[in-house]
């Protein structure tokens, strides 16, 4: 309380009572530029959060990638050595070399059948062969001189016969040779098993046969 002293009139003392708080009323304007100013705040925000994130993202990835690489290569590099290692390091099976027995091999059968040599047997064959051809040749004349190589066996038996000239080939079956000829001889062939001659036997066109002797 006041004492009398320092109010004489004894009028009672004014209240000051606090002014009252303006209140600030923002444009339109302004409240839409500042909503847009906050906006773009956060906005920025949210793309360095989401930039950090892929850059931390991506580079975890190529880290992961690393050393996946590094795990790549050290298992190269471990397979590589084992390789090497199975081929300087052989175990003693592998150097224990299997010796098989050859397979036999079946000896070469070499034709050592000649020609008749002796000029007796020569000369008893060549007769031989032609009473045979010529006994037989009494039908059908040849159109030319037909030349013909003729083999016989030891025993005088015709084994295979072969034209020489192109008359030959064209008058076979006017000679009695394809009748003479015995199947399947041993003194035929390139391989032949028995001793065998050869003779030049020619049917001329006045029908008569030559032999001679190859």
């Amino acid at each position: 309380m006041y004492s009398n002293h320092e109010n004489p009139s004894h009028k009672p003392l004014e209240s000051h009572a606090p002014e009252s708080v303006k209140t600030i009323e923002l444009s339109p304007a302004l409240k839409n530029a500042s909503i847009a100013a906050l906006v773009a705040v956060l906005a920025i925000t949210a793309v360095t959060s989401l930039m950090v994130g892929a850059s931390t993202t991506s580079k975890n990835e190529t880290d992961r990638q690393e050393e996946m690489a590094s795990g790549s290569m050290n298992e190269t590099d471990r397979q590589e050595e084992m390789a090497s290692g199975s081929m300087t390091e052989s175990t003693p099976a592998e150097n224990t070399q299997v010796t098989t027995a050859p397979e036999p091999v079946a000896p070469e059968i070499q034709n050592t059948i000649e020609p008749i040599k002796d000029p007796g047997k020569l000369a008893e064959l060549r007769e031989q062969l032609y009473n045979q051809v010529d006994n037989a040749w009494r039908e059908t004349p040849v159109t030319a001189d037909s030349k013909y190589r003729v083999r016989v066996t030891e025993k005088g038996e015709i084994a295979e016969y072969e034209p020489t000239n192109q008359e030959a080939v064209s008058n076979t079956n006017n000679t009695p040779l394809p009748d003479l000829v015995v199947a399947n001889s041993p003194a035929a062939g390139d391989s032949p098993t028995m001793t065998y001659a050869e003779f030049e036997v020619i049917f001329n066109t006045n029908n008569s046969v030559k032999v001679n002797q190859y």
